[in-house]
């Protein structure tokens, strides 16, 4: 790798050596304090290239893998079968161009931060692209793997899956019941009702204070970009909603004002700090409540959870690192799953080598639905 100074002026940076595996495109606080770790545990760090035009960024990465610069001025000089092993971890608030720019020097796997576009155009966009050039993208999510045990339980995810493995249940020591597959109907009756709450508080809430573009950029900012991707991702990868069987009947949009508690209503345009969705979702020949909060709080503590109330009984999906998934029938025994201590962020790596492979559909097809539905949220917040 090396980087040097143009006679124009410009910064010319390349990356030359094949045992390059990973190139990360922006290093600032979600690589330092999310993807470093999970990188380290992989054993994948030794074979990273770190582009970031910003030399503030860079605190420990002082070595040929830093490459302070531009990934517009990248050049990729490697043989194609060397190049074709490369992905891409971009992880800028911009998405599109840097997909679209390291597509044309020869990149063809991406994994991407969510949100993995900022709007309708951008999904669609970018969908197309996908198609057009053949690429294989992944977005991160750390959110699905924690939904892994509702996927077991609703028959997405069957025991000769690898993500059958990632889960265990306390009350037996010998592993996950199969007969626990698909039996979320059987034990819980007919989905009723859903709930999902995201309101991050404590050291969370403190975002909207440290990351400005939350609260500044109305293209890329606010609470539904930021966190409801986290909601409607997983439930559209189980199956649950998808945009046919989706209504969206009231949406509220607020802003926390200065004394960090009181909310007003967001005005048009303008990220919210705080958001409310009433929706309806068709199954079969029922339609049931879907009701949505996202959002921050100055307060401690916090809320994260989907709840799904059925005709027998409820289950509880927890979305905080560590929590479980619980399902209490009305009658009969509750379940208990949980999955197995590790970093959700190598559970989002894992899934990407098997979507890379052609083992997995991947969940792009789902993150470009949930950005639609955001944006159809927010048309129908101004109304």
């Amino acid at each position: 790798m090396t980087a040097e100074q143009t006679p124009g002026g410009d910064r010319k940076i390349e990356i030359d050596d094949p045992s390059v595996e990973v190139l990360v495109v922006g290093a600032g606080h979600v690589y330092g304090e999310k993807i470093k770790p999970a990188l380290s545990k992989m054993a994948s760090l030794s074979k990273c290239v770190l582009v970031d035009p910003d030399p503030a960024v860079f605190t420990e990465e002082t070595d040929s893998r830093t490459l302070i610069g531009s990934y517009k001025d990248l050049e990729i000089n490697l043989p194609p079968e060397f190049a074709s092993k490369v992905a891409a971890l971009i992880l800028t608030p911009d998405k599109l161009e840097p997909i679209a720019t390291l597509s044309k020097k020869g990149i063809t796997k991406f994994i991407v931060e969510k949100p993995i576009a900022s709007n309708t155009k951008e999904a669609d966009l970018l969908e197309l692209l996908v198609k057009e050039k053949g690429l294989k993208v992944e977005a991160i999510d750390h959110y699905l793997p924690k939904i892994v045990p509702l996927m077991m339980l609703l028959g997405k995810v069957k025991p000769d899956d690898p993500k059958w493995d990632w889960v265990e249940q306390p009350d037996n020591p010998s592993g996950v019941l199969q007969e626990l597959c698909g039996s979320l109907d059987k034990m819980i009756g007919p989905i009723e009702g859903v709930v999902v709450n995201i309101v991050e508080g404590g050291k969370f809430g403190q975002d909207l204070l440290t990351r400005g573009y939350l609260r500044n950029d109305p293209v890329k900012g606010g609470m539904l970009l930021d966190l409801a991707t986290h909601a409607f991702t997983p439930l559209l990868a189980a199956g649950i909603i998808d945009p046919q069987n989706l209504r969206i009947n009231n949406a509220q949009r607020y802003i926390i004002l200065e004394n960090r508690c009181d909310l007003v209503k967001a005005d048009i345009g303008r990220p919210e700090d705080h958001a409310t969705v009433q929706m309806s979702i068709q199954l079969g020949s029922m339609t049931i409540p879907f009701l949505l909060e996202v959002g921050k709080t100055f307060d401690d503590g916090g809320l994260w959870n989907i709840v799904l109330r059925g005709s027998r009984g409820t289950a509880h999906v927890g979305l905080r690192t560590g929590d479980c998934t619980t399902v209490c029938p009305n009658e009969g025994k509750p379940i208990l799953l949980k999955l197995k201590k590790e970093d959700p962020y190598v559970r989002v790596f894992e899934n990407a080598r098997r979507t890379f492979a052609g083992e997995s559909d991947g969940n792009l097809g789902a993150s470009l639905q949930a950005i639609r539905i955001i944006d159809k949220i927010k048309e129908i917040s101004g109304r």
